[in-house]
């Protein structure tokens, strides 16, 4: 599997890393699950659309660590922020930075999550983070399966 491209998952704590990388794999979206702790992030082996990715699922509290788990081996990082949580995507200015600081060649993808979501308290003209960075920006429903394929068309 070392061919395999190695995508990350990053952002705050319960914005949907989990149900995503669920949805990708199982094709279901599950409500509810237990968070992710950092103990258990590892690289997943995920096929979708006919391609298998090394993904790995961060669990959001990573703000302490010196050298985050995998940062250095990631192809393409998705950096995800809750629509409904305007404090997550603040957060993403620091999460950019963490990885320019310890992976130099990796993509980045900002990834707007829950977009289906009548809670919805960002829309696409408040958010300005990825022209600030050059980066792609894609908004998605794991939900719903909402611009999944689309996010795939920029690795």
């Amino acid at each position: 599997m070392s061919n395999s491209l190695k995508l990350v998952c990053v952002g705050d704590a319960g914005v949907g890393k989990t149900c995503f990388l669920k949805t990708l794999n199982d094709g279901v979206f599950e409500k509810c699950y237990n968070s992710t702790e950092s103990r258990y992030m590892t690289w997943e082996e995920i096929n979708y659309q006919g391609k298998k990715y090394l993904m790995m699922d961060t669990a959001g509290q990573e703000i302490g660590l010196v050298s985050p788990f995998g940062w250095n081996e990631a192809d393409v990082f998705f950096v995800m922020f809750d629509l409904t949580n305007s404090l997550s995507y603040k957060n993403t200015c620091w999460w950019i930075e963490k990885i320019r600081k310890n992976n130099l060649k990796a993509r980045l993808i900002l990834v707007g999550t829950k977009c289906e979501s009548t809670s919805r308290k960002l829309y696409h003209k408040d958010i300005r983070v990825h022209n600030k960075y050059s980066i792609p920006y894609v908004e998605i429903s794991s939900k719903n399966k909402i611009s999944i394929n689309e996010l795939f068309t920029f690795l």
